[in-house]
């Protein structure tokens, strides 16, 4: 698998100018402490918190909380509105949207780990997905059935170590793709392509429909993880901003929490 630039991750200006042609992928760690949790939950909506308190586990629903917190200020850096006045509404497969008469802005979010990705963009579709690498004793039950033929072909001739990290890396593109088109469970994993090529692109093959109208990109997040950007548009520039105020920083070891993954 080749090697990415790992400096493309740098401190975002405090407002962050996104222009027409532009997507923007903010990477933040999720390891807060109890303080930052409580404001970031004061910044949440009644449904939100309702949510919150359906985790199971404690450190599920801090990431929960935090994940969505950081989000509306995130997306408060674009409206310039206060993040608790942010509004949502959900589709009919459940993608998030802003609840705003005449806003273009379009997100997508996702984190695994201590770690979260949230794309903003304008006016297009818009998908991120995050994946921790990792030994997964079912792999090769999960591609037999949710890769297509020319995806399991592929894996097959890598060796283990390689094909753990592609398998991902798949997985990453073909998620991030399902999320922007906001189908759900009715647009089916085997159903489509992705190709990686030797230097890291991702082609979306023709057996999909409106391939020609979609770019997926790979994303580095930091060590052991792989990610993915798909995009109703082949017109754009990618930006990666690290958040980082005076509250939170970036923390090397994002990777070593309880695993959960979170997505909308």
């Amino acid at each position: 698998m080749p090697e990415y630039d790992r400096s493309l991750w740098r401190p975002a200006p405090g407002r962050p100018a996104l222009g027409i042609d532009e997507v923007h992928i903010w990477r933040a760690c999720l390891m807060q402490p109890d303080a930052r949790v409580t404001e970031l939950l004061e910044t949440l909506s009644e449904d939100e918190r309702h949510r919150a308190e359906r985790y199971r586990f404690v450190g599920d629903k801090r990431r929960f909380i935090v994940a969505r917190g950081l989000l509306r200020r995130i997306l408060r850096c674009y409206l310039d509105i206060p993040a608790a006045q942010i509004r949502f509404r959900y589709g009919v497969k459940g993608k998030p949207a802003l609840a705003l008469p005449g806003c273009r802005l379009q997100f997508n979010l996702s984190h695994s780990r201590e770690v979260v990705l949230i794309a903003v963009t304008l006016c297009r579709e818009i998908g991120v997905d995050l994946e921790l690498v990792r030994s997964l004793a079912a792999m090769d039950q999960i591609a037999e059935r949710f890769f297509s033929a020319r995806e399991k072909q592929m894996l097959k001739v890598l060796e283990p170590l390689e094909r753990q990290e592609a398998f991902f890396r798949f997985w990453a593109c073909k998620e991030a793709y399902v999320k922007a088109c906001g189908k759900g469970l009715a647009l089916a994993l085997d159903q489509f392509d992705v190709a990686i090529e030797p230097d890291g692109e991702v082609s979306l093959l023709a057996n999909c429909e409106e391939h020609g109208h979609w770019l997926i990109r790979q994303i580095e997040p930091g060590k052991n993880y792989v990610g993915a950007v798909a995009v109703g548009d082949y017109r754009w520039h990618l930006r990666c901003w690290q958040w980082q105020d005076e509250n939170f920083g970036w923390q090397e070891d994002c990777h070593q929490g309880a695993c959960q993954t979170y997505d909308e």
